[in-house]
């Protein structure tokens, strides 16, 4: 039971957190492909002919969700580190 809810609140955690880890890869797929990433605005950004600009321009203000999920994550954390200090060594 303990390691099932352990499992769960690990996943809450995850998906609390994907905003942020999508909008950090935007930036940085956008930094590596030699464009610019802004909220307000889409710019082409040609990778193999293709213009990814606007799924990267996405991809970046959804990581400004991670503001409502944030909390929920860190919660989840405190309990991870208040359940996992209270299991038994072997």
């Amino acid at each position: 039971m303990r390691r099932a809810l352990l499992v769960l609140l690990a996943l809450i955690m995850l998906l609390c957190c994907a905003p942020l880890i999508s909008g950090l890869m935007a930036h940085g797929m956008a930094r590596f492909a030699g464009c610019n990433v802004l909220r307000g605005h889409q710019h082409a950004c040609l990778v193999f002919d293709r213009d990814i600009g606007p799924t990267l321009t996405r991809a970046a203000v959804l990581g400004w969700t991670f503001l409502a999920t944030g909390p929920i994550a860190v919660i989840c954390l405190v309990a991870l580190l208040a359940l996992g200090a209270g299991t038994p060594r072997r």
